[in-house]
C-alpha cells in the first residue's frame, strides 16, 4: 500500500525555544548568565580545575543614592562589561544579584593565582577612571579554587568567607580562600 510523508519547517519554533532559555538564564540589563544560569554551571564544571571569583562592588548603595537608580543601572553594566572584557572566553560570567557577580575561571591549576590577582587589578584600575562619566568604583573579589572540593556549594562557601575577609581588611582588593 502507499507511504504518505510529511516535512515540516520547525526553525521559528526552534528559535523561539533558545530565546526563552536564553532569557531563563541570563540577565536582562547585562546579558550574563543570571541566578539561574550560576546554578547550572556550579553543577556541571569540572570543579577541580575552576576558580570560583566572588564579587562584589564597593559601597555601591550610594551610587544609587546619590546619583539614582538610572546611573546605578549604566555602573552594573560598565561593571558587567569590565569583568568580561578581562577574562578568557572559557570562562563564565554571572551576575547572580545586585552588584554581585562570580566569574567562573575554568581550565586552571591553583598555581594560576598571578594571573587571577592581575585581572582583578585591572579591572579595579578600570573601574576607577571616569572618563565616561560614571563616578569611580572598584571591587573587592573572594576566590577559591575547587580541588578537592565534592560538594559544588562548598566552593561558593569559601569565596565568601574570602569576600568577607577582603571587605574586613578595607574592601577594594581580594583574598583567596585559605583552610583554617
Amino acid at each position: 500500500i502507499g507511504s504518505f510523508l510529511s516535512i515540516r519547517d520547525n526553525t521559528l519554533e526552534q528559535e523561539t525555544l533558545k530565546q526563552e532559555i536564553f532569557n531563563a538564564t541570563h540577565d536582562s540589563l547585562t546579558s550574563l548568565y543570571n541566578r539561574a544560569g550560576y546554578d547550572l554551571l556550579l553543577t556541571s564544571l569540572e570543579l577541580e580545575t575552576t576558580y570560583l571569583l566572588l564579587i562584589d562592588g564597593d559601597n555601591f548603595k550610594s551610587v544609587n543614592d546619590n546619583y539614582g537608580h538610572e546611573t546605578g543601572d549604566r555602573m552594573i553594566k560598565k561593571m558587567a562589561n569590565t569583568i568580561r572584557r578581562n577574562f578568557r572566553p572559557e570562562d563564565y560570567v554571572c551576575r547572580i544579584g545586585g552588584d554581585e557577580f562570580v566569574v567562573f575561571v575554568t581550565k586552571t591549576s591553583e598555581e594560576q593565582r598571578d594571573m587571577i590577582i592581575s585581572r582583578i587589578n585591572k579591572i579595579n584600575e578600570e573601574l576607577a577612571k571616569k572618563k565616561d562619566g560614571l563616578p569611580p568604583l572598584s571591587i573587592s573579589v573572594g576566590i577559591a579554587h575547587g580541588k578537592g572540593i565534592e560538594e559544588p556549594a562548598k566552593l561558593f562557601e569559601q569565596a565568601d568567607q574570602s569576600l568577607y575577609e577582603t571587605k574586613n581588611r578595607g574592601k577594594h582588593g581580594y583574598s583567596f580562600y585559605t583552610k583554617r
